[in-house]
């Protein structure tokens, strides 16, 4: 089954989601976090919601800025924005499942990481670290927006103080000690983001494992490395 779930916010937004469950009742829920620029209808995680319900779990999917009535506005974000809104998410099922994981792609790596959320396991995939930053050279000041103009072949309007966050993102090593669960680390070969995803599983605790999908974009568009992320994905949370 498949339905939309909105969750009210504290400070008075909404956020968008998907909620895809298998026929038979299910303790486990994962939460999917998009990462910079992204939305929660991607491929990996549309594609990720239909493979968890096949292995009978339940998944929930958002998106951290939308169009929608009183969704945020993607200039108005930042870091802790994203990570108030995924511990909002976490409290509205937290007693509905008993074990909720939390995969982050990306920039949603780093949100999970710093939600420092009590959950049953995290995955990250290819998830950005703090010397993975975006060039300044893509990003143009706008004195009319009071924004960043951030031109990836299209062109995103950045909020100043997300543009400030990422000049002084969390340590590895800090965000790494926040993590009190058992963590799975998965790369894509073909990124730039291998050596700081071996960094992350050399810092993390026990339990932990990591794992390369060789041929692998950022983005897992390759043929076949979507279905080896899910693999490994899986390998984690339902062993």
């Amino acid at each position: 089954m498949e339905k939309k779930v909105s969750i009210k916010t504290p400070d008075d937004h909404v956020i968008y989601g998907v909620l895809n469950s298998p026929q038979e009742k299910t303790d486990k829920l994962v939460v999917f976090v998009h990462g910079f620029t992204g939305n929660c209808q991607e491929h990996h995680f549309f594609n990720g919601a239909k493979f968890l319900k096949a292995k009978g779990i339940a998944s929930y999917r958002f998106d951290l800025y939308s169009g929608e009535k009183k969704g945020r506005t993607f200039t108005d974000c930042d870091t802790q924005t994203h990570v108030d809104d995924l511990k909002t998410v976490f409290e509205h099922f937290k007693d509905q499942f008993s074990k909720i994981y939390l995969v982050g792609h990306s920039f949603g790596g780093m949100v999970v990481l710093e939600s420092k959320l009590d959950v049953s396991g995290i995955v990250l995939w290819d998830s950005s670290h703090a010397d993975s930053n975006i060039g300044d050279d893509m990003y143009e000041y706008s004195e009319g927006l009071g924004a960043y103009l951030l031109k990836w072949g299209v062109v995103y309007v950045v909020g100043k103080k997300m543009y400030e966050d990422k000049l002084q993102y969390t340590s590895p090593e800090i965000l790494m000690s926040y993590v009190k669960c058992p963590i799975k680390v998965i790369c894509a070969g073909k990124g730039v983001l291998v050596n700081g995803g071996k960094e992350y599983f050399e810092l993390a605790k026990e339990p932990k494992a990591f794992a390369i999908i060789e041929g692998a974009g950022h983005t897992f568009d390759e043929e076949g490395t979507e279905d080896e992320l899910f693999k490994e994905t899986i390998d984690w949370i339902n062993p």
